[in-house]
Formats: structure tokens, sequence, C-alpha cells
């Protein structure tokens, strides 16, 4: 019995010794930013691949194809929006897609905003999701 009991109030005290950490992706706790999410269609008919592309005369072949680039082009899109980016981060989802151009690219996008901005990014299609599901994710701030 005391074995139950010590192992239940080691529990509980874990759980009130972690319950105020997090890590990185978690979000901040200031109550001023959060994670928003999508799922990126593919032929680069994102928002913000389109932006660009209209702004780089309908050039395919010079959009950056880098983890990178891309991010910053999404946050340059996003920041002329007026939306502050504080990090955007990807994780992969699928390893089959199909192959239609308004299909998912088979990877979940994430960026962290100011909550002033939720309206706007679920407007373009975003959720709010923080990015703590298991497995490897590429972070950019």
């Amino acid at each position: 019995m005391k074995n139950r009991q010590t192992a239940i109030l080691t529990f509980l005290g874990c759980i009130v010794a972690f319950s105020g950490c997090q890590d990185n992706l978690a979000g901040p706790r200031d109550g001023h930013r959060t994670w928003v999410a999508t799922e990126p269609i593919q032929c680069l008919g994102n928002s913000w691949e389109r932006d660009w592309l209209a702004k780089h005369g309908e050039d395919y072949d010079c959009y950056p194809r880098d983890l990178a680039g891309q991010f910053e082009v999404i946050e340059a899109y996003y920041e002329e929006l007026g939306v502050a980016v504080y990090a955007i981060a990807s994780r992969h989802k699928y390893s089959i897609v199909c192959g239609a151009c308004s299909c998912p690219r088979g990877d979940t996008l994430y960026i962290l905003v100011g909550l002033e901005n939720i309206d706007v990014m679920k407007l373009e299609g975003f959720r709010r999701e923080w990015p703590s599901m298991p497995g490897p994710i590429t972070v950019y701030d």
C-alpha cells in the first residue's frame, strides 16, 4: 500500500513540476502569440507562392526549392499582410499524395504569429494548432 501511495504522489509531483515547462515548439505562455497550421498544396498553388510568382514574372524555375528559401518567401508574404511571423516550422505528414495540384503536398506548415493576427490567418486557411506531434520537424526563426 505504501509503495502505491509513493508512486501516486511521485506521479502527481511530476505532473505539477512539469506542467509549467514547455519546449520551444509548445508556444509562448505570454498570451500574445500562437501557432497556426495548414496543409500546403502542390504546384506552387499556395497564396505566398502565387504572390511570389506574380512578382517574379511567373518564373517557376526560380522559385526557391530549399526549405529556408521557401520559409523566407512565406515570412515576406505574411509580413506584407501585416502579420508578424516569429517562427515557421514544417513537419512531414504523408509519404504518398495524389498528383493533382489541389492536393496537399504531404507536410503540415506551422507559423507562430501574434494573437491579433488569428483572423487574417484563418482567412488564409490556417487553424490554431501547435506542432507538438512526435517526429522530426524543421524550424526556421
